[in-house]
């Protein structure tokens, strides 16, 4: 998502997405996401907020950038 998700809908779709594995978004609110135990990879360019909960959002994620 190139813009980030700016808005309570685009939330809603990414933490509907139950088979996401790789995630690249310009800014994120992480305490926004829901648990998602397939993601494996998150890349964020831009803006970051709430970092702290982002290992029990994604356990099992292997790379973040």
């Amino acid at each position: 998502m190139e813009y980030g998700l700016a808005n309570k809908n685009q939330v809603s779709f990414i933490n509907q997405l139950e088979n996401l594995q790789k995630l690249k978004i310009s800014t994120v609110d992480a305490a926004s996401l829901g648990q998602n135990t397939k993601l494996a990879e998150l890349e964020i360019t831009n803006t970051l907020k709430h970092a702290e909960v982002l290992s029990s959002a994604f356990p099992n994620m292997r790379k973040f950038s």
